[in-house]
């Protein structure tokens, strides 16, 4: 009676058993998991391998579309070069008889693709330097507006139809975008006619007279509005570089 039992002595050995037992069990499953890795290693690797082909077979249809798209708006251009060529031989001819120089051509043009679009405002990204106040046009070659910012980091924020004095035959005006494309300030006397083709001061295509010019509020000049003008929904835009 006087003698007690000790149970915790009798105890230890069964918590040293199930110590060991979670740690028997813990080197098995790593086991099983690298004799996993090492098996499955090269399906693995070859599931990664297959990952760009399966994502770029997702996008191909898109980008498929697109080239297809772009493949027939080139042939088109090319058509319609192709039909120019030539009253482009009759003008260089008819220069010469009147010993009248031809503009030069000039400039580089360096792409830039469209980042963000607000109303009178798109921001490009371009990867070349580009002179303050050059001109946007869009992929057909008209006239968008200039570029009135740089963040120096190639994105540019672009003013659509921005101060552009503008030629309408012999006619000069003002460029407006406000509520449609339009020339504003032609001379009545000698207002010119629908169809007339409307371009900047420094020749940049604007668009077409879509209708005969209309004398103004002022009563003292007149305005028309322009058909064939650039594309403001396109994605890609290209910058005078020089």
């Amino acid at each position: 009676m006087g003698r007690q039992l000790d149970y915790r002595r009798g105890g230890r050995p069964v918590r040293r058993w199930r110590r060991g037992a979670r740690w028997l069990a813990w080197g098995l499953a790593a086991a099983v998991l690298g004799f996993g890795a090492w098996l499955g290693g090269p399906y693995l690797a070859a599931w990664a391998r297959g990952v760009p082909d399966r994502v770029l077979a997702l996008a191909a249809p898109a980008f498929e579309a697109q080239l297809s798209a772009l493949r027939e708006e080139n042939f088109a251009l090319r058509t319609a070069l192709a039909e120019t060529v030539p009253l482009i031989e009759e003008n260089d001819a008819l220069r010469d008889f009147a010993h009248s120089p031809a503009r030069p051509q000039g400039g580089r043009f360096a792409p830039a693709r469209l980042v963000r679009a607000a109303p009178g405002t798109l921001v490009l990204a371009c990867g070349a330097a580009v002179p303050a106040g050059a001109a946007v046009l869009d992929r057909r070659g008209r006239y968008v507006g200039r570029v009135t910012a740089d963040d120096g980091g190639g994105g540019l924020t672009v003013t659509v139809g921005a101060a552009a004095a503008c030629l309408a035959g012999a006619s000069g005006g003002v460029l407006q975008t406000d509520g449609g494309w339009a020339v504003a300030g032609l001379a009545r006397a000698a207002a010119p006619h629908a169809g007339t083709l409307v371009t900047t001061a420094d020749g940049y295509w604007v668009g077409l007279l879509a209708a005969d010019p209309t004398p103004d509020d002022t009563a003292l000049t007149a305005r028309a509005p322009l058909a064939d003008t650039a594309d403001l929904a396109g994605a890609v835009y290209f910058v005078a570089a020089g």
